[in-house]
């Protein structure tokens, strides 16, 4: 056997120890290989979202300005190979306060540093796929992605992995994005680097240089979170990433299953390249053998089902999608290309090829017949269930999964990227508008606002009439308009009146 031969060999098998200690699905054990995909992360939020990835053995690039991040990233990463995973760090900066402008600075001013080390890279250059992961709140990460984009699509095209269409003349995209949007608490700012962030996006996928833009939304998450009675995680991010990287894990395994249908790795790239957002969804079906009561589950990815109860195939694709904090909020009938994926056993008591034809039908009618493209669709076989951890041979169960890119953003991000772009637009007015304003109609509003109607049944001791002219005419020394004083008759005549008055 060749010395390379054996080389891949030990790490898949190395790969596997790794997996069997993590709580994936049980069945990745028999696919022995996952699509080779790489994730490049920008700044802090992809830098955690990532290091779930390196774990589950995805060779990972990580960026950051600040020195504490890296820290903090090397010691998540602890104990995993180094050979899986290079950090860069951007010089002459330390952080970017969440300013995009200073993450654009940041990554402009260390152009050559980036390329050196994106454009060299064999991991990447040989890979099927690339994702790009950061947060959408923050510098860095909103920053990066233009760039980024630009440099692994130039990378990844060398080869001429994809083929020339009257659509995309250089190919489909190679590069995908992921990204984290901010939750309900956000500030202006945050909310106007996502909003800037998913305009560039959206050039950048107009410009066929970027594929699918996976947004996850950190509200969700959070929304989650709160209401897992039975949490586990020590808190909503940690929670969040893994999610994310568990279904993003699970799905390369898939593409290389051997299955009656396969939902191969040429169909699962030809989705993640069409531009637009990818919703995920996943729902684990579960045989009690009950009457199924959904009221008592927990897991939002769990829905039971009564064997002797006819399949509600409608329902359950509609629960794929709604269900999923990767797939809620999005208009489905703006479905562009999509795929779905049914893990069952071989005697299963959830599913046999009927239903698999039944499902299909079902996905059309959700999707109302919107589908511009295509959609794939994959069976596998597999006698390994549970996790990873503690696999089983369940018979009584079965999990879906469902891919759709669709040609909108999900409502709530939709509503306040343009919130924040009519905010800042308002914003910039009023800062135009006062910066034509002179320096002496400033004033004059000052001393507009300034003066106050007195009526005339009130009446005003000489004291208080002097301290408030005092105060006019202090001001009115500033202005130019102002300068010139009154003539002496006339003081002699308004001294005489508030003597009058007092």
């Amino acid at each position: 056997m060749k010395e390379s031969r054996l080389e891949d060999i030990k790490k898949i098998e190395g790969k596997l120890e790794t997996i069997k200690t993590m709580d994936f699905e049980g069945y990745i054990l028999k696919a022995l290989k996952a699509m080779n995909l790489t994730f490049v992360c920008p700044g802090q939020a992809g830098g955690k979202i990532g290091a779930g990835l390196v774990k589950a053995g995805f060779y990972t690039v990580f960026i950051n300005t600040a020195t504490p991040d890296i820290e903090n990233l090397k010691g998540l990463l602890k104990g995993v190979d180094k050979e899986l995973y290079k950090i860069i760090k951007l010089e002459g900066f330390e952080g970017c306060a969440k300013k995009r402008e200073v993450g654009l600075q940041a990554i402009e001013e260390n152009t050559d540093l980036i390329e050196k080390q994106l454009m060299n890279d064999e991991r990447i250059k040989n890979c099927t796929y690339t994702f790009i992961v950061a947060g959408l709140g923050g510098g860095t990460g909103t920053g990066s992605i233009d760039l980024l984009s630009q440099i692994i699509s130039a990378v990844m095209r060398s080869d001429q992995r994809t083929r020339p269409t009257d659509e995309y003349p250089n190919g489909k995209p190679t590069v995908s994005t992921i990204v984290a949007y901010p939750d309900s608490s956000a500030a202006q700012q945050p909310l106007l680097n996502a909003a800037q962030t998913l305009l560039e996006i959206q050039d950048l996928q107009e410009q066929g240089i970027l594929g699918s833009n996976l947004i996850i939304d950190n509200q969700k998450m959070i929304d989650d979170f709160l209401m897992d009675e039975t949490n586990t995680y020590k808190d909503w991010v940690t929670k969040g990433n893994k999610m994310a990287s568990q279904v993003l894990t699970e799905l390369a395994y898939i593409a290389w299953m051997a299955g009656d249908e396969a939902l191969d790795p040429v169909e699962y790239v030809d989705i993640l390249s069409e531009p637009g957002s990818l919703a995920l969804g996943k729902l684990k079906l579960i045989n009690t053998g009950e009457k199924s009561n959904k009221g008592l589950m927990k897991d939002p990815f769990i829905e039971s089902i009564n064997t002797k109860d006819e399949l509600k195939y409608d329902e359950i694709i509609q629960q794929a999608f709604t269900n999923s904090i990767f797939a809620k909020d999005y208009d489905f009938g703006l479905a562009k290309i999509g795929g779905m994926a049914i893990i069952k056993h071989p005697e299963s008591t959830v599913f046999d090829v009927k239903d698999k034809i039944k499902l299909e039908k079902a996905m059309t009618n959700f999707l109302e017949g919107s589908l511009y493209q295509v959609a794939h669709f994959g069976v596998y076989n597999t006698d390994t269930f549970g996790t990873c951890k503690e696999s089983n041979s369940n018979k009584n169960e079965a999990i879906i999964y469902t891919l759709l890119v669709v040609d909108d953003l999900p409502k709530r991000v939709g509503e306040l990227t343009k919130a924040a772009l009519k905010k800042e637009e308002e914003r910039q007015k009023r800062l135009a508008n006062r910066k034509k304003e002179t320096l002496g109609e400033q004033i004059s509003k000052v001393k507009k606002k300034d003066r106050k109607e007195v009526p005339s049944n009130t009446k005003m001791s000489l004291s208080d009439i002097m301290a408030k002219s005092k105060r006019k005419r202090n001001i009115s020394v500033i202005s130019e308009t102002a300068a010139r004083t009154e003539p002496e008759e006339k003081k002699s005549a308004m001294i005489s009146r508030l003597k009058n008055l007092k």
